[in-house]
């Protein structure tokens, strides 16, 4: 693993020794400017080796290195604050014409052999007449709780 070198400029010590012993804050950016401070390798730094950190503040090697990584990489304000998750491109929402097609199955007949309709089964049927490439149990779900029709119940 790539070690990064934190070397904090004076007023971004300052800043978070401030923040660090007023407690008032998120507590992952309180602990990730204690990291900071911590792995700090410039002259007034504490210089915390990151086996020492972990011990001290009771994380991971990982987490050291993801905020020792983004203060390098990224900066400062970068290493304090958390990501936002990226949204994923491969998700399947439905919406629309797809939608009102969903519900006209679910609240049709449900196939030979079968009581009701499951999500599993909806899923299964909007992939097969070809309005969806595919379709997990928890996308037919959302679709459904989110509509106000109860099928005629």
């Amino acid at each position: 693993m790539t070690k990064f070198l934190v070397t904090l400029m004076d007023e971004e010590r300052c800043l978070l020794r401030k923040m660090v012993s007023s407690g008032k804050g998120a507590a992952r950016k309180l602990l990730h400017g204690r990291i900071l401070l911590l792995a700090d390798v410039s002259p007034e730094g504490m210089r915390y080796t990151d086996e020492a950190i972990a011990e001290a503040l009771g994380v991971s090697l990982a987490t050291i290195h993801r905020v020792r990584q983004q203060f390098v990489e990224e900066s400062f304000e970068a290493a304090l604050t958390p990501r936002r998750p990226l949204r994923r491109p491969d998700k399947v929402t439905i919406t629309g014409e797809v939608e009102q097609y969903w519900i006209a199955l679910a609240c049709g007949e449900p196939p030979r052999g079968h009581g009701r309709w499951t999500v599993h089964l909806l899923a299964d049927r909007m992939v097969e007449l070809g309005y969806v490439a595919r379709a997990s149990r928890e996308t037919v779900r959302q679709a459904l709780k989110k509509t106000i029709s109860s099928c005629g119940r």
